[in-house]
């Protein structure tokens, strides 16, 4: 006999073609942080690679990415290095940023430390650019960035007047940043090293269905005891 329904097999394997821009919008802000970033120089950091074809492992991730990964991570309140790996594999936002690439939170923890007297800079031009630009909010920093019709040398005063304001803003940031991952790891005792994304999630996995098995079991048990106490009491 067929069966009248449709079963969902969640564990099949599929190939589908979806465009990052088709998911998120042309609108929508992370292409304009990218933007900003791009045109950012970024010489410096760059210069901080220095290939050595001696050393094995692979390449290092485009620091490019990397810097429109935290700032726009950290002006969405996403403080810790762990929140924004998680993002890297669930958001659509950030899978956009790192071009479906899932950098690991040790990765990007270094990544901030190591740069972090050069992303200063980097994001108060960021800043500074979305104020300028009139973008009154970037995720959860607010940003008083309204254009006004004003002589030129007006608008130049009030551009330094943003800047340092965004400096200050920036180096916020980074410190909220540095004090959130040293939180995360004080809380879980865990060190800076941890298995690939796909061996986490499958221990996630595995973790998450056996809490389920304890959970049914002690449902099963307080079900099967209130109905053998319904039935001594209608005796």
């Amino acid at each position: 006999m067929a069966s009248k329904f449709v079963v969902p097999d969640r564990e099949q394997s599929f190939f589908e073609m979806v465009s990052y821009r088709e998911v998120l919008g042309d609108d929508h802000l992370v292409w304009t942080i990218i933007e900003v970033v791009e045109q950012l120089d970024l010489s410096v950091l760059y210069a901080r690679y220095v290939p050595d074809p001696s050393a094995g492992g692979r390449p290092a991730f485009d620091p490019a990415m990397m810097v429109t990964l935290l700032f726009f991570g950290y002006c969405e309140g996403k403080n810790t290095s762990r929140k924004l790996e998680e993002a890297c594999c669930r958001d659509w936002a950030y899978r956009a940023i790192c071009g479906g690439s899932e950098p690991d939170h040790a990765t990007i923890a270094r990544f901030r430390q190591g740069m972090d007297d050069v992303l200063k800079s980097l994001f108060t031009q960021v800043l500074t650019v979305c104020a300028e630009a009139g973008l009154l909010e970037v995720g959860l920093v607010a940003l008083d960035g309204t254009k006004m019709g004003s002589a030129a040398s007006k608008e130049a005063n009030r551009t330094a007047e943003t800047l340092t304001q965004m400096e200050v803003e920036a180096r916020r940031l980074l410190d909220q940043a540095a004090e959130a991952d040293r939180c995360d790891r004080d809380d879980s005792g865990e060190s800076t090293s941890r298995p690939s994304s796909v061996k986490r999630r499958e221990a996630e996995r595995v973790r998450r269905v056996e809490r389920i098995r304890h959970a049914q079991q002690r449902v099963a048990e307080a079900v099967a005891n209130q109905e053998a106490e319904e039935i001594k009491g209608g005796k």
